[in-house]
């Protein structure tokens, strides 16, 4: 069963299982993964079905979104000598997790021997 990036109230999990408290937008300056997690597990577990969804702490596309952001911004700007730098690029996706106050959030990029604009991104996930 493939499983979603995030607990969200747009994918994965559906609105109505998470009730009016879901429906709030919070910018991602003032976002805390722990908090959203901690309200999922306790509606998930209010709802019977514990140990049954499981999801990334971060979601990816947050995630490789202000990673990518920043070093295309540098490769433009400050001239990275190749355009697809494996230790450079998990360099900013481990920036990317301090920016999102998830730094202890472990993860694993790696990336294609043969297609070297190819990455296989894997995240701890959290069972609810």
């Amino acid at each position: 069963m493939p499983q979603p990036c995030h607990p969200s109230i747009f994918h994965g999990f559906p609105g109505w299982y998470w009730g009016s408290d879901f429906d709030e937008l919070t910018p991602l300056s003032e976002f805390d993964f722990d908090i959203q997690i901690e309200r999922a597990r306790e509606k998930v577990a209010e709802m019977g079905v514990a140990g049954r969804f499981a999801c990334w702490r971060v979601p990816y596309d947050t995630l490789s979104l202000t990673a990518a952001i920043e070093y295309s911004i540098d490769y433009l700007n400050n001239g990275l000598q190749a355009n697809v730098d494996l230790p450079t690029m998990q360099d900013y996706f481990k920036r990317a997790l301090e920016s999102l106050n998830a730094a202890d959030t472990v993860i694993e990029l790696t990336q294609h021997p043969d297609y070297p604009n190819c990455f296989l991104f894997i995240e701890e996930y959290i069972l609810l």
